[in-house]
């Protein structure tokens, strides 16, 4: 079956298009937006909605899809801001539900795969290799609190200038070739970053906000718009960031399902061998103590009393090696 084709974009034309697009072969139609410039320029791609219960990534994307077609300068601005459809009309966390997969777990892919296997696959194959940078908007789903960061990939210095640029005060270096969205871009040669802010799939101005001028920033930087950022009124302007702590990430995982009691807030210091959190059964017996091996700060955690084995905890960020 032929694979759908997205318009087409580098036209030359000055253009503000909005409509909707089928990605695979019999999937759910997913609104778009493509902002173009009559002079040439990068194509940045921005995703929202990979997790359909990130709202405020989500909200952060449809805001950008109404900026003003004067706003850019040069190149074009494709916005995709919910990736995940239906996990976002399901309130889902984290999965797709036609196949209950996590649809950032399935990169680079597949052609004849499951439902989120073939939509990372087209990503991957149809729009990343057309785009000189690339964006994943997160941020906090139904059942996760965390501290505004972002994540490039180490050794990656193109993503780390995005990183650099984004005004954001947290950096983590992702390793290697994890299964995610921005980190298949990176593979590719592609400047990519996931950006992360936003709780528990609650949506403010502040964290729309983040979201938002993080964007507006690396698009002056790619020269695709220009400084200061362009702020919606609701929104606060941005101010000039300082520079980013970049930090390693240790996370320790289940090794038990049980009821998940962590011991530590979101932005908490702690030092090695500190009580992070205990998983208990239903009668109160322990099951697992998570401690901490490293000296740094919480920087999320996951808030849900039910955990399963195998789900990440929390992350403590520490200095990078």
């Amino acid at each position: 079956m032929t694979t759908p084709k997205f318009p087409a974009f580098r036209t030359g034309k000055r253009r503000h298009e909005q409509g909707t697009f089928t990605p695979v072969p019999n999937g759910a139609q997913i609104p778009y937006a493509i902002l173009e410039a009559s002079e040439p320029g990068p194509v940045l791609l921005i995703t929202a909605g990979v997790h359909g219960s990130e709202v405020s990534s989500i909200e952060a994307a449809l805001r950008l899809m109404r900026l003003a077609p004067c706003h850019i300068l040069k190149g074009t601005l494709i916005i995709l801001p919910i990736l995940n459809i239906s996990g976002f009309r399901a309130r889902s966390i984290y999965i797709m539900p036609e196949d209950g997969k996590n649809l950032n777990r399935q990169f680079p892919g597949t052609a004849d795969g499951s439902a989120s296997q073939r939509l990372a696959f087209w990503l991957a194959e149809e729009m990343l290799p057309a785009c000189d940078a690339y964006l994943d908007l997160h941020g906090g789903d139904l059942d996760e609190d965390l501290r505004p960061f972002v994540i490039s990939n180490k050794g990656h210095e193109p993503s780390r200038e995005l990183a650099l640029a984004s005004g954001f005060d947290t950096v983590v270096d992702g390793f290697g070739a994890r299964p995610v969205a921005s980190a298949c871009a990176a593979g590719m040669g592609i400047p990519a970053l996931t950006i992360e802010a936003g709780h528990n799939g609650v949506w403010s101005e502040e964290s729309v906000s983040l979201h938002y001028n993080a964007v507006m920033r690396i698009m002056a930087y790619l020269r695709i718009a220009k400084e200061p950022s362009i702020a919606e009124p609701s929104i606060a302007e941005p101010s000039k960031p300082s520079p980013p702590r970049t930090v390693e990430l240790f996370v320790p995982v289940a090794s038990v399902s049980g009821f998940w009691y962590p011991r530590q807030a979101v932005g908490a210091l702690v030092t090695p061998g500190a009580v992070l959190g205990e998983i208990k059964d239903a009668f109160g017996v322990m099951l697992s103590t998570i401690r901490s091996e490293v000296s740094g700060d919480v920087l999320y955690q996951l808030t849900s009393l039910c955990v399963n084995e195998g789900e990440q905890l929390l992350g403590v960020a520490h200095s990078a090696q």
